[in-house]
């Protein structure tokens, strides 16, 4: 199943900046990684997929249904982590579930602590989110994005600025929802070592345009690093924009 299907997508701003003719397909139980320096267009895209802006041209279905006909419909099934997490910083990690709780038919008390234990929250359920260090608050990010049990997971940078304990740590429980559940993910990242251990398909992205896309396994096996591959995908394109 076909779970994102972007076809020339096209958002520019008055700045210039934003994506062009932007295609690619994410396929049910897919981990992909939207690789890019910042400003290459990864949160414009992500932005698109979620319904936070409207694209100028181009296509978009989510599970085989246009998008901008069923945004609304398509969202119970989409969570989402785009740029910091809506936390309060004043309120309980609980507290910040049944808030968000309120949004979802069906999600108890039950499922909230579920969701907690999943990434490894339960035991700070009574704790107030402004003591949080940075990495616990971004895991509780990921737990109000996965409230409503959905099929696809929507991340921005989900280990920006985290150590490398925290980073490991949201490796593994997106790797886990991914075995369990089979849950979908669309990640967007900076870091290419880190997409590299995450993700089981790259696209790259650099100024706006998305430059290749393919398995991680076929990127490793034309470079031995995710890394230079990168470099190399990128740097081919601004040698024929050159040229």
């Amino acid at each position: 199943m076909t779970v994102i299907k972007a076809d020339k997508l096209c958002k520019l701003y008055k700045n210039g900046r934003g994506i062009s003719d932007i295609s690619f397909e994410v396929e049910e139980g897919d981990i992909v990684g939207l690789l890019g320096p910042n400003g290459s267009g990864k949160t414009t895209t992500m932005k698109i997929i979620v319904g936070l802006c409207k694209p100028q041209s181009g296509s978009l279905f989510i599970f085989g249904k246009q998008a901008d006909e069923n945004i609304h419909r398509l969202l119970k099934d989409i969570g989402v982590l785009i740029e910091a997490p809506a936390v309060f910083t004043d309120m309980t990690a609980e507290q910040n579930m049944k808030m968000a709780a309120r949004y979802y038919d069906g999600v108890d008390a039950g499922r909230i602590d579920a969701v907690l234990d999943a990434v490894h929250l339960l035991s700070y359920k009574k704790e107030k989110a402004g003591k949080f260090s940075l990495g616990m608050k971004q895991r509780l990010g990921l737990a109000l994005a996965l409230l409503s049990n959905p099929k696809l997971l929507v991340l921005d940078e989900p280990t920006n600025g985290l150590d490398i304990e925290g980073m490991v740590e949201i490796r593994e429980i997106i790797h886990s929802l991914n075995k369990k559940y089979g849950t979908t993910f669309l990640i967007a990242s900076h870091l290419a070592a880190e997409v590299e251990k995450t993700c089981t398909k790259v696209a790259v992205m650099d100024e706006g345009k998305l430059i290749s896309s393919t398995t991680m396994d076929k990127a490793l096996e034309l470079s031995p690093t995710l890394e230079d591959y990168f470099l190399r995908s990128v740097r081919s394109v601004r040698k024929d924009t050159l040229l």
